[in-house]
């Protein structure tokens, strides 16, 4: 198996709920650049950073549906 270029890009904004709380996040999306990409649109995953500090993950999800959200309160 090869390796290849990602990209990571920011996609949006949102107040998103989770087990810990809710939280005013970006959403970052990730795959795989280039014309490989095309081919491999399938393997896209998702994140959700807090929008401030501290900068944590809070959410991500993948396109087989697979998600991991935060479930413990953070301390600011």
């Amino acid at each position: 198996m090869g390796s290849f270029a990602m990209y990571v890009k920011e996609i949006g904004r949102e107040t998103l709920s989770v087990p810990a709380g809710e939280y005013d996040c970006y959403q970052l999306e990730m795959g795989i650049s280039g014309m490989v990409g095309a081919f491999a649109a399938k393997h896209k995953y998702y994140f959700w950073y807090r929008a401030q500090a501290p900068y944590i993950l809070v959410k991500y999800a993948d396109q087989q549906g697979r998600t991991s959200e935060l479930v413990g309160r953070i301390q600011a």
